[in-house]
C-alpha cells in the first residue's frame, strides 16, 4: 500500500452551479471544459455531479439553494513542493474566476484541503473486471457521460 505519510499534499475542489443565476441549465461543455483544465494540470479528477449547496443571500436575505456539480482533484506525493502547491493554488483561482465570469456569476466557490491524507489502496489490476461485477451496458465516452449526468 502507497502511502504519502507526512508528504505535502492538499486536495482542491471547484464549485459549480447547474443552473445560471436564471435557472438556465449550464451546458455540458463547460462542466467539459473545467474538468479537463483540472485533469490536465493535476493528472487526474473527479466529479460529483448535482450536488445541493445552500446559502443566505445579500440580495434576498432569505436561505437559497443550488444545484451544483463539484470537480475535485489531489496533489500528492513524496516530491510534492511548497511551490508546487502554491502554483495549484494560482491555478484553481484563475479557473474560479473564469468558470464565474463565463457563467456570470458573482462569484465561484473553490476551497483547498490542508489536511487530506491519501493513499491507493492496491487491487487486483486486469483488463476485464470478474464477470458477476459487469453490466451489460457499453462504456460511454466523457462527453456523452457529461451530457447524460446533466440532463437529471
Amino acid at each position: 500500500m502507497l502511502f504519502w505519510g507526512d508528504a505535502m499534499e492538499r486536495q482542491y475542489e471547484l464549485v459549480i452551479p447547474a443552473n445560471d443565476n436564471s435557472g438556465n441549465p449550464i451546458k455540458a461543455g463547460v462542466l467539459a471544459d473545467a474538468v479537463d483544465r483540472v485533469t490536465d494540470h493535476f493528472g487526474g479528477s473527479t466529479t460529483f455531479t448535482r450536488t445541493v449547496g445552500c446559502f443566505l443571500s445579500d440580495v434576498t436575505n432569505q436561505v437559497e439553494c443550488d444545484e451544483n456539480i463539484i470537480v475535485q482533484a489531489v496533489h500528492s506525493g513524496s516530491d510534492v513542493t511548497a511551490q508546487d502547491l502554491a502554483a495549484d493554488q494560482a491555478f484553481m483561482v484563475v479557473l474560479a474566476k473564469d468558470v464565474g465570469v463565463q457563467l456570470g456569476q458573482e462569484s465561484i466557490f473553490e476551497q483547498q484541503e490542508l489536511d487530506t491524507k491519501t493513499r491507493f489502496v492496491p487491487g487486483d489490476r486486469r483488463n476485464v473486471a470478474y464477470p458477476d461485477a459487469l453490466a451489460n451496458e457499453k462504456r460511454l465516452d466523457r462527453s456523452t457521460l457529461l451530457r447524460n449526468v446533466l440532463r437529471r
